[in-house]
């Protein structure tokens, strides 16, 4: 418990079932491009960008879970290095080809509680496709400095969304985001889903959020 832990990109886990992933410590991504490992058929998260031929694996990827538990003991972090992503020139060098720190696709009843989500290269939480969600008691920080003012040296860390959710039947409550994006952003489903064919019953309540918009 309170160690940190290196890990590279490209963490996956598919089909969990009845399974709780605890974490007391602190995973640290690599930071930076070089040595993040790639992807050649992207997109087939439903919410990640397709660019080009090839684009990043997410930092922490799940699919295909069911009773999925994500807890901890109080101290589980999860750090995606995010500075040397950050910047006006890498953003217009790579654009969305960076990683999200943790992406969920097709999941039903999970409950996301006690973790911190810091220095997201990108997104940050992202969950398409899911039902019977509780997210609660997480906080979110992507900062460059202590600073608690959107100024322009914090704006370098552009896009990094706090919490994105796609899917049905998800409750978000008692949780924290202080980005430079979108904070608790529900997103559309448009008709591909599994689980749901629509976002709908999605409550957000008891947050405290800064950045640059609600949703």
């Amino acid at each position: 418990p309170n160690k940190t832990f290196w890990v590279a990109g490209g963490v996956r886990a598919v089909g969990l079932a009845s399974a709780t992933l605890r974490l007391d410590g602190t995973l640290r991504f690599l930071p930076g491009r070089q040595g993040w490992p790639l992807q050649h058929a992207c997109g087939r998260n439903p919410l990640q960008p397709v660019s080009g031929k090839t684009c990043v694996q997410e930092a922490f990827f799940i699919a295909n879970a069911s009773g999925l538990t994500l807890t901890s003991g109080g101290s589980g972090t999860l750090d995606g290095s995010g500075q040397p992503w950050w910047g006006y020139l890498n953003y217009l060098r790579h654009g969305e080809d960076r990683p999200r720190l943790l992406s969920i696709a097709n999941a039903t009843d999970v409950l996301v509680e006690g973790w911190r989500f810091i220095n997201s290269a990108y997104w940050t939480f992202t969950a398409a496709d899911v039902a019977r969600m509780e997210i609660r008691h997480c906080a979110i920080d992507n900062r460059v400095n202590s600073a608690d003012e959107h100024d322009p040296v914090n704006l370098a860390a552009f896009n990094t969304d706090g919490f994105d959710i796609a899917g049905r039947d998800i409750h978000i409550h008692h949780s924290s985001v202080w980005n430079q994006d979108d904070c608790f952003t529900i997103q559309p489903m448009d008709g591909f889903g599994i689980n749901a064919q629509c976002s709908e019953n999605i409550l957000v309540e008891d947050v405290s959020a800064s950045g640059l918009g609600l949703t």
